[in-house]
């Protein structure tokens, strides 16, 4: 399946603060365990559905957007650049707001240690004018909370571990992120 990211892409490396101490490969930090940084984005639209992405490469559910950090970026820098590259929108910084940063531990033998910042946009968008990547993206669609819930409760292996962590979190808040 491809990919369209970089695994000899230089990430930074961080430690418990979230204080870059290092940085090596994508494939390195990832092989290695190394703590670094992801950002992610839930787009809620006016019926306060969230829109989710279906992966390719897994078959999962996951944020409306997301992606690592190269090494000098920041946060919100990475997340415009991600939902360009992932859904073909531009979006600004002033559109969005931080929900939360928390730091995550998953993958096989809980080797994938990151701190993901999470945001939101409050926007409407037509799904059939989204061009999605379709080498990372298999499908998008939006969801409303019931629908996430259930997913959440009867068959949480279909969504990625930071997706679900974020919902199982802040659910709650997601339900009145628009207003």
């Amino acid at each position: 399946m491809t990919t369209t990211y970089n695994d000899q892409e230089l990430l930074a490396i961080v430690n418990d603060q979230d204080e870059i101490i290092g940085r090596d490969t994508r494939v390195n930090i990832h092989q290695k365990g190394l703590p670094h940084r992801e950002t992610a984005l839930l787009i809620i639209n006016s019926n306060n559905e969230i829109l989710v992405q279906q992966r390719t490469d897994n078959l999962k559910w996951d944020s409306s957007v997301g992606g690592h950090l190269a090494y000098n970026d920041d946060y919100s820098e990475a997340i415009i650049r991600e939902a360009k590259e992932e859904l073909g929108i531009n979006i600004k910084k002033s559109e969005i707001e931080e929900i939360a940063k928390i730091k995550i531990q998953s993958g096989s033998h809980n080797n994938n240690h990151r701190f993901v910042k999470f945001f939101k946009l409050k926007k409407d968008y037509a799904i059939d004018k989204i061009k999605f990547n379709r080498n990372e993206i298999k499908s998008i669609e939006f969801m409303d909370s019931k629908k996430l819930k259930e997913i959440m409760n009867n068959h949480p292996k279909k969504m990625t571990h930071g997706f679900f962590t974020i919902l199982e979190k802040y659910l709650k808040k997601i339900n009145s992120l628009y207003f």
